[in-house]
């Protein structure tokens, strides 16, 4: 049985698309439910997909294909590009700057635009550009 008032929160909300997890224990109605591609969510009905989760992505690195407690390199702040964990860090979140992207085009040109657009994402984000790189390689590496 599903706790439908936890998806309350989520209704309240007023999105126009998301995504709602459903963990049921029972493999035989998961398996029904996907086989018929939609299911009544509280009298919504909505598309079905089995959820597939992507690679990790460490919290310390912050690169693709582990987790921070198996991570032996150095802390690097997704908010200032110092050396710490993002949630040591003490100033202000920036969201639209991406630090690994910064970096990587520093290693080449000591100067760099900062209000180049190219910049202007979280390296935590789908908008990341080497992320699409990295996962295609983890793909590869896991299927040796």
């Amino acid at each position: 049985m599903v706790n439908l008032g936890s998806f309350w929160p989520i209704l309240q909300q007023k999105k126009a698309h998301g995504s709602t997890l459903l963990f049921l224990k029972d493999r035989d109605l998961a398996e029904r439910i996907s086989k018929g591609d939609l299911a009544y969510i509280l009298t919504h009905l909505r598309p079905v997909v089995a959820f597939t989760p992507g690679p990790p992505q460490c919290f310390n690195c912050l690169k693709i294909g582990h987790i921070a407690h198996d991570c032996k390199k150095e802390a690097l702040c997704a908010n200032c590009g110092r050396k710490h964990n993002t949630s040591d860090c003490k100033t202000e979140k920036s969201d639209s700057l991406c630090i690994r992207c910064i970096y990587k085009d520093i290693e080449k040109d000591a100067q760099i635009d900062m209000m180049d657009d190219k910049y202007h994402h979280n390296c935590m984000s789908a908008k990341f550009p080497f992320k699409q790189a990295e996962l295609t390689n983890f793909s590869s590496v896991r299927r040796l």
